[in-house]
């Protein structure tokens, strides 16, 4: 079980960072159901009277390209953690969508589910689930610290603190409205920088603390759940 974490892990971050040839597939699948995908996330959410918005690179091409970024391969939503629940998870079952693995992250002696990821038609979707304090959100990222760390499955993270999602604003993808956090010009600001208007296929992340904060793994950690 632990070597197939591990090869799951890896193969993940390869993905991250567009060297794995899933990347390329992904993409297709993306370009293929990804309105689909997002309607059913919209009548799932209304039904169940949520909030789900668009995070991460979705919004991004959202609000640059008002498409799907091109070289794109999953897709990124974001609603708050109170209110992803079973009822939720077992709407997105009924139609169709398999969850594939969900991130737990560990601090100060607690664990907060902070990420999941489901598949649908072999597309992926991670779902980022945001904390709310005061007017602000706190939202998290997990990558490779080092070799050691990742055998165990523990990953470090960034933490970035960004305005409340509400109220929510609109976003145009492919011609349709879209849920957006509210002022996703900020958000994306705070995710990839003041360029970031600017089209980079390799993009990755450069540190800075002024944007986030980045947690290793001997203060906390994120540690990835595999759904079999």
């Amino acid at each position: 079980m632990e070597n197939r974490i591990v090869d799951y892990i890896k193969k993940r971050v390869l993905s991250k960072f567009g060297l794995y040839n899933a990347q390329l597939s992904q993409n297709a699948l993306m370009k293929q159901y990804g309105l689909e995908i997002l309607d059913i996330f919209h009548n799932v959410s209304a039904e169940l009277n949520k909030t789900i918005w668009l995070e991460f690179g979705t919004l991004l091409g959202a609000y640059r390209n008002h498409s799907f970024i091109s070289y794109d391969y999953d897709m990124d939503l974001g609603m708050y953690s109170d209110q992803y629940d079973i009822d939720f998870e077992n709407s997105l079952i009924e139609k169709g969508f398999r969850k594939k693995h969900f991130f737990y992250q560990y601090r100060n002696n607690s664990r907060f589910l902070t990420e999941v990821t489901w598949e649908y038609k072999g597309f992926q979707v991670d779902i980022f689930l945001c904390f709310k304090e005061n007017d602000t959100r706190h939202i998290f990222c997990y990558d490779k610290q080092d070799e050691v760390t990742f055998s165990q499955n523990k990953w470090m993270f960034r933490e970035y603190c960004i305005p409340d999602a509400y109220p929510i604003e609109k976003v145009e993808l492919s011609k349709f409205e879209y849920n957006s956090p509210a002022d996703p010009r900020k958000c994306l600001e705070t995710y990839y920088g003041s360029s970031f208007m600017t089209p980079i296929a390799d993009w990755i992340p450069e540190e800075s603390s002024k944007r986030f904060k980045t947690w290793s793994v001997d203060n906390a950690y994120g540690s990835i759940t595999i759904v079999r």
